[in-house]
């Protein structure tokens, strides 16, 4: 018998074989074993049955694990790849269509809009695709991005809720970024673009260990303040996130990350430590000198490799071209928009179909593939103009949502994590215009499972003041 999701009765056994499967796949996983991968599936499953709400928090924990085995190959198929990454993405896909099929949450008017470009995905690849392979991923990624926003929504509407979730979130995230800090230290970093900068397990470049750390100061932040005081564990996790921020010298992400961070505080009208914000500006840069480096050199003229691709052999031409260049990464995405949206002209109402960019880019440029570095233009590319339309708003309805609930949960226990997840929510998606945001399975299951979670509380706060009339 299914628990219902706001019972506080659960079946504690069941949980914790879930949880010591969880704990077994991740060794498993970052053994770099295929088989960790089907465990979490597996452990997932458990969960699912015992209780929904423990299925969200788990699957937001199991995401993050793709960024420690993002290269772990399972199987081929038609020439397509198909690696633990992958075998998440559907696994999460699949159980998440299972559970919104248990819990028929209610569709409100934000939930029909997000569901409507997940539903775009899938019209536009059958039309526009010969392959499954191709098309596939995208729409199993936008189906469990919604599918956890609606269940965390209906499922995660207690102040407890969500700050167990955003503590799994801010814990998990501590993994990559401390292997990022550890990689650096021990001089295992890599050359990339005229930064020495740490790289995740995986294959994955800095910008998924940036994206960790990002995630790791601001929830772990909000998680250590409560009501005046400081908890000196999460003051920890601040310090292992901003260590690992640091060590992958990403220009976007660290300001986007201190922006975010601006944010709570101008919100909340701390102004003496809004001040502080700038200052630990200066000292990253005083940390980094390749960090400043490349923010001094944007603008540089060459362009030849992408952050994403594996750094050249050392002392190659190719190497030496990089370091000579601190801004490669942005003269790449100049030329990577050009050439995708030549090939979108031709085809502009629903594009040239989902995970369609990278492959045009290199028939087109005869260069390896690369995602287009732009979610806007990506989404464009793919799924058209009205692909483009459907994205837009609903971000835009989210974070107007967002914001609608951080003013309503004023002055309660979870006012500094929910404005935290607003901050976190815009600095992640609205510079995607200059990144792949979306493509971050981990990152972008925690922030629409955070968004849910803070929204189900708003929406239980309004119901309760409409019954006290």
């Amino acid at each position: 018998m299914l628990a219902s999701p706001g019972t506080a009765v659960r079946p504690e056994r069941l949980r914790a074989l879930a949880g010591v499967t969880i704990l077994a796949s991740a060794g498993l996983l970052a053994a770099r074993s295929p088989v960790g991968g089907f465990g979490l599936l597996l452990a997932l499953a458990v969960l699912l049955v015992a209780s929904r709400p423990d299925f969200v928090v788990g699957a937001t924990f199991a995401a993050t694990l793709s960024t420690v085995a993002w290269d772990v190959q399972v199987a081929t198929v038609a020439g397509h790849t198909f690696d633990t990454r992958l075998l998440l993405t559907f696994g999460v896909a699949a159980l998440v269509g299972v559970a919104l099929a248990l819990q028929r949450p209610r569709l409100r008017r934000l939930e029909l809009l997000v569901c409507a470009f997940a539903g775009w995905i899938v019209v536009v690849g059958l039309l526009r695709s010969d392959s499954l392979a191709t098309w596939a991923p995208p729409a199993a990624r936008w189906t469990a991005y919604a599918g956890i926003f609606l269940l965390a929504r209906a499922c995660l509407t207690r102040d407890r809720d969500l700050r167990v979730l955003a503590a799994a979130v801010a814990l998990s995230f501590c993994i990559p970024a401390g292997l990022g800090v550890i990689q650096l230290v021990a001089g295992e970093a890599s050359t990339i673009n005229g930064a020495v900068r740490a790289t995740a397990p995986g294959g994955r470049g800095p910008i998924a260990l940036a994206f960790a750390g990002q995630m790791v100061i601001l929830l772990g932040y909000a998680l250590a303040e409560r009501r005046g005081s400081a908890r000196p564990g999460w003051l920890a996790s601040v310090a292992l996130g901003a260590a690992g921020l640091v060590a992958t010298a990403t220009r976007l992400t660290t300001i986007t990350a201190l922006a975010a961070l601006a944010g709570v505080q101008a919100l909340r009208r701390q102004w003496r430590v809004l001040a502080v914000v700038p200052l630990a500006f200066v000292l990253v840069l005083l940390v980094r000198p390749d960090l400043r480096e490349r923010y001094t050199g944007t603008g540089a003229e060459q362009i030849e490799q992408t952050e994403d691709r594996p750094p050249p052999a050392s002392g190659s031409s190719d190497a030496a071209k990089r370091i000579q260049d601190p801004d490669a990464s942005s003269r790449t995405r100049a030329a990577i928009w050009r050439s995708v949206l030549h090939e979108w002209e031709g085809q502009p109402v629903i594009g040239m179909g989902p995970g369609m960019t990278a492959p045009t880019f290199e028939v087109v440029s005869g260069r390896p593939r690369v995602a287009p570095h732009n979610d806007f233009i990506g989404v464009l590319a793919e799924l058209g103009v009205v692909g483009l339309a459907l994205f837009v708003a609903f971000q835009a309805a989210v974070i107007r949502a967002l914001w609608l609930a951080v003013r309503a949960v004023r002055t309660t226990a979870v006012e500094v994590l929910a404005t935290a997840v607003l901050a976190t929510f815009v600095a992640v998606n609205v510079p995607g215009a200059l990144n792949n945001a979306m493509y971050h399975f981990d990152v972008q299951l925690a922030l629409w499972a955070l968004a849910g979670s803070v929204l189900g509380i708003h929406s239980r706060i309004a119901e309760k003041l409409v019954g006290d009339r």
